[in-house]
């Protein structure tokens, strides 16, 4: 997904005032989607690698929280595409955090309802709860 040249510049800066490198707003929208569809499937690793993965969502949430960024035509774009992948992961999650909400954010709180072995056994030994396993 493209978008304008001065929107893009404006992602990257955002990212790098918080101490990121300046990814594009297509490639971190494309990350977010792929690991929602990872999801969807049963993520495949373990949870320390989901929380690393969620590094793209946290990037996606500094673009999101910019001010600057607020005025400029192509945000309200960004933001319906981050709606729509939001909506699909979060119908993904089990209903109670696990992590504070007040310290993390929503996409780390709530534990995946599906996974394969590694993440299931993770959210046992870690949590205490049961998820559905996939292969």
């Amino acid at each position: 997904m493209r978008f304008d040249s001065d929107f893009e510049e404006k992602v990257k800066q955002a990212q790098i005032k918080q101490g990121w490198g300046g990814a594009l707003p297509g490639p971190l929208l494309v990350a977010w989607e792929s690991l929602v569809e990872q999801c969807e499937c049963g993520y495949g690793d373990n949870f320390d690698e989901l929380m690393q993965d969620f590094q793209n969502r946290q990037r996606i949430d500094i673009v999101l929280e910019d001010e600057d960024l607020d005025a400029h035509a192509d945000m309200a774009r960004f933001r319906e595409c981050v709606k729509s992948l939001d909506d699909r992961f979060k119908r993904l999650q089990l209903d109670e955090p696990v992590f504070p909400l007040e310290k993390y954010p929503w996409w780390e709180s709530y534990p995946l309802r599906i996974g394969k072995k590694g993440l299931a056994e993770d959210y046992l030994d870690m949590f205490g709860i049961r998820i559905e396993i996939v292969s």
